[in-house]
């Protein structure tokens, strides 16, 4: 198995209406908007991105109660939207945050 673990610091931007699966596990979709310096090629650069993400189980739950604005450390992995590389995009699936 690879590595595949992400850390981010942002803000809550935006989160759509708290949904079930099937299963009835709570899902959240959400987006996350990232500002900071980053050492690159040993000089720092600013970064600025919005990142689409997902919460699923009792993090969706705390999540959607969140104001938009909301400061979070994420933790979580990366992980295709879609089986169908013609539609893939990148999606971090939250795991844990503060």
């Amino acid at each position: 198995m690879g590595v595949n673990r992400v850390s981010l610091q942002g803000n809550l931007t935006f989160t759509e209406t708290l949904r079930h699966t099937p299963a009835g596990l709570p899902v959240l979709n959400c987006r996350l908007q990232h500002s900071g310096m980053q050492m690159e090629a040993g000089m720092e650069r600013r970064v600025s991105c919005d990142v689409n993400a997902v919460a699923i189980g009792d993090i969706a739950l705390q999540i959607a109660r969140l104001a938009p604005g909301t400061a979070l450390n994420i933790s979580g992995f990366l992980a295709s939207t879609s089986n169908t590389r013609a539609d893939s995009r990148l999606i971090l699936h939250i795991t844990n945050f503060e």
